[in-house]
């Protein structure tokens, strides 16, 4: 409406999740634009003042050196757009024994990644800004029941209005849904068409490219 003033708005997405819920799988929407992500889903009265990406470095062992140098195109990428911080956890590789399936009775030796730190620094991010009134409300896009009680916080106790984008079509998280002041799962048409342009200009004056396997 005119004159109506924007909605200052802080977004915090969950990177992982949103790769399993959406990404995976589905290599052509993997050079996604997160603002216009974001803005697909949002009303044009919000006004998006900051996106936080929340990630972990993949580690680069031999099955997933291609993986991790996408990853990393990306993250510069991303890092292009002033809007957009990327706040990293950590990723970890340890071994573990498990139990073949054909045979319980004997186990091998397997490499087991688990990405450590992200719900942490979500929540984290997302307590001090709404207490500090970074922003008029804020958007977390995860299906995560870990940021249930942050999520609640922000709405119960800071007394901000917090919407919930959950990545997962298929999968409810009942917990955020409670708690959130909205909340909604989006679908494969959140991502369809919304790429990076096919060369990103860094602010060093150097050029981007979309990895091959991404077109």
């Amino acid at each position: 409406m005119l004159g109506t003033k924007p909605i200052r708005t802080y977004v915090y997405i969950d990177g992982f999740n949103l790769y399993y819920g959406l990404l995976r799988g589905q290599p052509a929407v993997r050079w996604l634009d997160l603002e216009a992500f974001v803005k697909g889903f949002l009303l044009e009265r919000y006004e998006v003042a900051r996106i936080y990406y929340f990630t972990a470095k993949l580690k680069a062992y031999p099955s997933s050196i291609e993986k991790a140098r996408r990853q990393g195109i990306y993250l510069k990428a991303l890092e292009a757009n002033p809007l957009i911080e990327i706040i990293e956890g950590v990723y970890r590789l340890h071994a573990v024994s498990l139990p073949l399936a054909d045979d319980g009775t004997r186990f091998v030796r397997v490499l087991r990644a688990e990405e450590k730190r992200t719900d942490v620094n979500i929540a984290a991010y997302l307590l001090k800004d709404a207490f500090n009134h970074q922003a008029d409300s804020f958007v977390l896009v995860s299906g995560d029941s870990d940021l249930t009680a942050p999520v609640a916080f922000v709405r119960k106790v800071a007394q901000k209005p917090i919407a919930v984008y959950d990545p997962h079509p298929k999968q409810i998280c009942r917990e955020l849904k409670r708690y959130a002041s909205y909340y909604r799962q989006l679908d494969m048409e959140s991502v369809q068409g919304k790429r990076l342009p096919e060369q990103v200009i860094l602010p060093s004056g150097a050029t981007l490219f979309c990895p091959e396997h991404w077109h």
